[in-house]
């Protein structure tokens, strides 16, 4: 029945794709929080927050903060030219309009260099300052008082670096969306400055958006072309839409950080179980950390051999791994580095204590899976599915405070529950499903109202064609 191997801990191949899809490749921080914000605030107002919530999720080096004010000046284009950026010691401020920013420790300057002579000299001044997080944003002027009509830019260290980085994410965000946006990435830079200068924000700060956004100041401009308006508000929603993903970007990175936790002491020895050779079709291989029940098995066995077949499939057959979560509290659970499906499984004794948990654990593990290995974009990020995604969290939220940015929104824990009722509505009754009940008494499921269940048969109907007519009520409807 058994035969002893090593942990395999090996990466699979799709290891690369998984790295794009990371919080550190989007917003180059590595974290386990979960960045939040109000929707009903601005544009501006979100973009600072996600700023600051860059800024102190990493170790700056002194580097780094030159590095970014040089990109960010550049980026912006005050005055046009630049062409290098100097650290500069000392200024002397010539004139009363400085006082407001006195040069002190806590503040950094950089000249900006240019091969041409110019007529005045360019500072790029960053400081940690209240009323700069207050307005937010690059702030920029003249000071008239020095003879040589200094010019200052004005940032905070925060919104330096975290404005430096939201830049490429947003660009990084655009390049990876397949479909056409009815703009391009020059005019998505030109109004991603806007969100950056302070000067323009100012009057934007109290700002409150409604749900179609369109009281943001740059579009709510009714002198502006038609044309341009609308450009401009599909700008918005995208950057909307970049928000939202961040969102949802970090809340599965949190819950892929608790599931690593939570099977990082797991034994290092595996025994590979013997299974009946149809199952070798679906899997890599089954594995075990320790004696299972095996007139349970052969229970689970037969029940995966009769809806397998059934099931859509991934690109690549994952491994299944019996094992023993339950000190961790955790029933079933699938790892995508290791394309490996993990469900606890009881042992004999313990088969009415647990209710055969890690069995109807299977379909949801089985639906995360899908999630990464059905396409090559998780379905839980596509458009199609984020109607579903927006509206379970929302539901899910105004039910209780603890699932608010909890692991229950994390949109492939969504989209396997999603899976799971379908599956369940439809006619799938199994040692592989959750008891009755659970669709009954249990938030996650309760939340599954009539508008939502048509989003989700719409949406399934859609993406897995062959398996809705292999279910038991799809089937008995093609009979009647």
């Amino acid at each position: 029945m058994y035969e002893q191997l090593s942990l395999d801990l090996s990466s699979s191949p799709n290891t690369e794709s998984l790295n794009k899809m990371s919080v550190e490749h989007f917003l180059g921080i590595k974290t386990q929080e979960v960045f939040n914000y109000e929707p009903s605030q601005s544009i501006f107002r979100r973009m600072s927050k996600l700023a600051e919530f860059i800024y102190q999720h990493k170790k700056w080096k002194m580097a780094d903060l030159q590095a970014v004010a040089f990109h960010l000046v550049s980026y912006y284009d005050f005055p046009n030219g630049n062409q290098n950026l100097d650290k500069v010691e000392s200024v002397a401020w010539k004139g009363s309009p400085m006082e407001k920013f006195p040069h002190d420790q806590k503040e950094l300057l950089f000249q900006l260099q240019y091969h041409q002579p110019t007529a005045y000299h360019c500072y790029f001044v960053v400081k940690d300052n209240d009323e700069l997080k207050t307005h937010g944003g690059i702030r920029k002027f003249n000071n008239e008082g020095c003879k040589d009509k200094t010019r200052f830019v004005v940032q905070n260290t925060s919104e330096l670096i975290g404005y430096s980085q939201i830049v490429d994410s947003v660009n990084d965000y655009y390049l990876s969306r397949k479909q056409s946006l009815g703009f391009s990435q020059k005019t998505l830079n030109l109004q991603l400055k806007k969100v950056i200068d302070a000067n323009y924000n100012y009057e934007a700060v109290n700002h409150q958006s409604t749900l179609s956004g369109l009281f943001d100041p740059w579009i709510s401009d009714t002198t502006k072309k038609k044309s341009k308006r609308i450009e401009e508000t599909r700008i918005h929603t995208f950057l909307n839409d970049y928000l939202c993903f961040i969102h949802n970007l970090t809340l599965q990175n949190n819950r892929s950080s608790q599931l690593m936790k939570a099977t990082a002491k797991r034994p290092t020895t595996i025994m590979k179980v013997k299974v009946a050779p149809q199952l070798s079709k679906f899997f890599a291989k089954v594995i075990s950390t320790e004696l299972i029940d095996l007139d349970l098995f052969e229970r689970f066995q037969q029940a995966l051999l009769c809806y397998l077949p059934k099931l859509p499939q991934g690109k690549e057959k994952p491994t299944l791994e019996l094992a023993n979560l339950r000190k961790q509290n955790i029933f079933g659970l699938y790892l995508p580095k290791q394309n490996k499906i993990v469900i606890d499984f009881p042992q004999g004794h313990q088969l009415a204590a647990f209710g055969e948990a890690g069995c109807r654990s299977f379909l949801h593990a089985y639906g995360i899976y899908l999630d990464y290995q059905f396409s090559d974009e998780l379905l839980s990020f596509q458009k199609a599915f984020i109607n579903i995604l927006s509206y379970y969290q929302t539901a899910i939220g105004k039910r209780d405070l603890k699932y608010q940015s909890s692991k229950y929104q994390a949109p492939s824990e969504v989209f396997a529950t999603a899976f799971e009722v379908f599956s369940v509505t439809h006619g799938m009754d199994s040692l592989l499903t959750k008891k009755s009940a659970d669709f009954t008494y249990k938030d996650e499921y309760e939340v599954f109202d009539n508008k939502l269940n048509k989003l989700v048969d719409s949406y399934f109907e859609q993406v897995f064609p062959s398996f809705v007519t292999e279910l038991p009520s799809k089937q008995k409807a093609i009979v009647d």
